[in-house]
């Protein structure tokens, strides 16, 4: 079943004087004929606005066939979603019913569809319709121009669900295989090897409202650089500055990140890589010692970091 909806526009006179756009309807029960043509009947209304005050809406019932090629919906369409997109052409003849007459009418469209899901029982689209309305010789100075109207608008069409290869719920069974004895390969000997998880902590004080590296701090910055070159694997070095309580919070939080950042700057020139390691400032929020005392704060004027790595080693 196929519907067609769309704007009708008026594209001749005196149809085109007295009536302006309108809405049309088609209604279209398809048979196929193969994969690629279909038939049908076909019935269709056309209404479209008057244009002059006191005359009603023009009206166009008509009743007809149809014969229609498309690119096939079912399994021999081996497209998935917009590459399924099935183009169309159709050519309508109808009797139709205007204003108490009979005529003959005349219509071709082209269109293409899309099924919505896998398994292609809704198709939707855009359509362009011509439809022309034969107008016999009439009455003395009665105008016989066809009625000519163009309709764009959306067609949907429902039909059976199609199981296509992209549409399987399951897999299909494998065919059976005899079991084979697998073969072994030679053992590879590999010399006997020792994995120590390693955890190293350091701590760095810094001066008094200072991010910058003293010879003290580098030196031990450099003796724990040392430590990691060799057979191992780093994975995880997380760098917290800190900060004695003097100042505002907000400057020793920037002050503790800024010497955080010192050391990740020192290890990554140094060689550590830069992705291995994460800097943190916890201003004075996580003192060691009592602020209370100068001694303390000095504690407190810190950055430690903890380096995790693992050393693989030969047995002896």
């Amino acid at each position: 079943m196929r519907l067609e909806s769309g704007v009708a526009v008026p594209l001749t006179d005196p149809q085109a004087q007295r009536f302006g756009a309108g809405a049309a309807l088609f209604i279209k029960p398809e048979v196929g004929i193969g994969s690629h043509l279909s038939v049908g009947p076909a019935v269709s209304i056309m209404v479209l606005s008057s244009r002059i005050n006191g005359i009603e809406p023009g009206t166009v019932l008509g009743i007809g066939g149809f014969l229609r090629w498309k690119r096939p919906h079912d399994a021999s369409n081996e497209g998935v979603g917009f590459s399924a997109a099935s183009p169309w052409l159709d050519a309508d003849l109808q009797d139709v019913a205007t204003g108490g007459l009979n005529r003959f009418a005349w219509s071709v469209a082209g269109g293409v569809s899309v099924p919505t899901s896998s398994d292609r029982d809704l198709w939707i689209g855009p359509f362009l319709r011509y439809n022309d309305v034969y107008q016999l010789d009439g009455k003395p100075g009665m105008n016989t121009n066809d009625a000519k109207t163009l309709i764009l608008g959306v067609s949907v069409e429902f039909g059976p669900k199609v199981k296509t290869e992209h549409a399987r719920s399951t897999p299909l069974p494998l065919p059976p295989v005899e079991p084979k004895t697998p073969v072994q390969p030679p053992p590879v000997e590999k010399p006997p090897v020792e994995v120590l998880t390693v955890e190293l902590r350091q701590v760095i004080q810094f001066a008094w409202d200072s991010p910058v590296l003293d010879s003290i701090a580098s030196g031990l910055l450099d003796s724990t650089v040392k430590q990691l070159i060799g057979p191992t694997d780093l994975k995880e070095i997380r760098i917290e500055g800190h900060a004695s309580s003097e100042g505002e919070v907000k400057h020793n939080d920037a002050l503790s990140l800024a010497r955080a950042n010192s050391v990740l700057n020192f290890l990554e020139a140094h060689g550590v890589p830069r992705e291995k390691m994460t800097a943190v400032g916890f201003g004075s929020a996580v003192p060691v010692a009592s602020n209370a005392t100068e001694a303390g704060r000095v504690q407190n004027r810190r950055v430690e970091f903890t380096v995790n790595f693992v050393v693989v080693k030969e047995s002896k």
